[in-house]
């Protein structure tokens, strides 16, 4: 296992690999949807081939991720970064929905 991250503030996550200079294996990673300590879901498997760097975007599904990485022999290594994006509110936005929830919330 490479980690878990803890991606609650984030609105999507990029997910970037690549082997290391030498590794000549294809490399399995798994992402996982991890609630508390507890696995529960694959969000995605990737296949990682020699020599092709990878890099996917996915909303966020749950407060923690898990990634885990196995070669398929045993000369594989391989990087993987996790960066977030925090989700940008337009203001109006924000206050049509903050007027909208006041009035579904007032009783007649």
């Amino acid at each position: 296992m490479l980690g878990t991250a803890d991606v609650a503030q984030y609105h999507q996550i990029r997910v970037v690999a690549f082997e290391k200079t030498g590794s000549a294996a294809p490399i399995i990673i798994l992402l996982t949807i991890t609630e508390g300590s507890e696995m529960v879901a694959q969000l995605d498997t990737i296949m990682l081939q020699a020599g092709q760097p990878l890099t996917r975007v996915y909303d966020v599904p749950s407060k923690k991720i898990t990634i885990v990485a196995k070669a398929t022999t045993d000369n594989g290594s391989v990087q993987v970064f996790l960066y977030g994006n925090k989700k940008k509110v337009n203001k109006l936005k924000e206050s049509l929905q903050k007027v909208i929830g006041s009035l579904t919330m007032t009783k007649p």
